[in-house]
């Protein structure tokens, strides 16, 4: 109530009282009387109806008609109200004009994006998407599903499990998604509450990658079986003429290049392999490999630290592609240390999961080479990977164990001072 309706109710009040007080009639003095509390039920009616009308200009703001504005009457409680409702409305409508150029903007760049583009908000309900995107679900009009959730898209179960990485992590990095016969790599980030996702379409080169696996696979079989053929033939020649350089020479090739093509079929195999994990105690996997590379160790006379963090230490994973993956890295470390020198194995547990760690003091890898030792075939120093009989697989065949399991290799070289690879495998 403002000052001016308490000031006119205080004088109407006064003046009734006055003129109750100086007539004889008791019609006239009761009507005096009773006109009080009417007057003051005018006033606090008036109060009301701004009230309603306060609670009617907030209802059209909240259906977004923020062009409403209010006349402000008084400088009470209600019309300061009223007042900052208007200031309110002009802030609501100037960001209102802010967020439509922007996403005028925003459609404008996705029609110009090739790719699969869109953006969700933090709970996952489409804020906009380019044709591509729409396209992949049956859609052409992204009027009609925009505040759609991402699961009422789809039930693809690869899809599903993106969005669910995002959320969980903050953002996905290639994540491959099958829609049908389609194939796309998956990329998503988690920021500033939006979620955008990225598809590009990798059918084409997934197809090639297989016809290429397919076809090396063949000629590794059939270059497997003359070699045991070759192999068997030198063996018993060198059984019934006594040792020859000649045979000894074909037989270490022939177990050379039988080693070469087995590691291409292991690659090869676990690309399309499907890993059955199970509990395995760490320190017996390192016992069961230790005498492998032991003998090999002692000839360059070096020592081998295992370092567990504790005893009973459990990782999960498939134990016998875990063991090719340690085993590799062994065998590098000793084939590509200095004599006299030491390789070291420690294990430790983490939050969500196992690091291993196989360090060495041999001769170090180029830092230029870095970034390119796990493509298959890649050899950093071909004249000693000859030597040690290197082909540039093993590597290889750790990464993709690695992957599989769902974790990461790191690596840490110095020239001259040796390698620390680090592996991390989940729980």
């Amino acid at each position: 109530m403002s000052f001016r309706d308490k000031l006119i109710f205080l004088v109407f009040s006064v003046f009734f009282l006055l003129i109750s007080f100086s007539v004889d009639s008791l019609w006239l003095r009761f009507c005096c009387l009773i006109s009080i509390p009417f007057l003051f039920y005018l006033l606090v009616h008036r109060v009301e109806v701004r009230i309603k009308y306060l609670g009617y200009l907030l209802s059209r703001l909240k259906v977004g008609d923020y062009r409403i504005r209010a006349f402000v009457d008084s400088n009470d409680e209600v019309g300061k109200a009223v007042g900052e409702l208007n200031e309110l409305a002009r802030y609501l409508e100037l960001l209102s004009k802010g967020s439509f150029e922007y996403k005028e903007r925003l459609s404008g760049l996705l029609c110009l994006v090739e790719v699969p583009v869109a953006f969700f908000d933090e709970i996952g309900r489409l804020i906009e998407a380019n044709s591509p995107f729409l396209s992949l679900f049956g859609e052409s009009d992204g009027r009609k599903v925009k505040g759609k959730w991402y699961w009422q898209f789809s039930n693809n179960k690869d899809l599903l499990e993106f969005f669910d990485v995002i959320k969980d992590k903050g953002k996905a990095d290639s994540f491959k998604i099958s829609f049908g016969n389609r194939i796309f790599l998956g990329k998503g980030v988690f920021s500033g509450g939006k979620i955008l996702v990225v598809l590009k379409e990798i059918t084409q080169e997934v197809q090639l990658e297989e016809r290429e696996s397919e076809l090396i696979s063949s000629i590794a079989h059939e270059i497997k079986t003359p070699l045991a053929a070759m192999k068997g033939a030198a063996e018993t020649l060198e059984g019934e003429i006594g040792e020859n350089k000649l045979l000894s020479l074909i037989v270490r090739n022939a177990e050379r290049l039988n080693d070469v093509v087995s590691k291409i079929l292991a690659l090869q195999g676990l690309k399309r392999r499907r890993i059955s994990k199970e509990s395995i105690k760490l320190s017996e996997l390192l016992s069961g490999l230790l005498p492998i590379v032991e003998e090999k160790a002692k000839r360059k006379r070096i020592r081998i630290d295992v370092r567990l963090s504790q005893e009973d230490l459990i990782m999960m994973g498939e134990r016998a592609l875990i063991e090719s993956a340690l085993l590799n890295l062994l065998d590098n470390a000793i084939n590509y240390n200095v004599d006299g020198g030491s390789v070291t194995i420690r294990a430790q547990e983490l939050e969500d999961g196992v690091k291993v760690v196989i360090e060495d003091t041999g001769i170090g890898i180029p830092k230029e080479h870095i970034p390119y030792i796990f493509e298959k075939f890649y050899v950093v120093d071909k004249s000693r990977s000859k030597r040690v009989g290197g082909v540039g697989l093993g590597l290889s065949i750790v990464k993709e164990i690695v992957s599989l399991h769902g974790g990461i290799v790191e690596v840490e070289s110095e020239l001259g001072k040796g390698s620390k690879f680090t592996l991390i495998f989940p729980k």
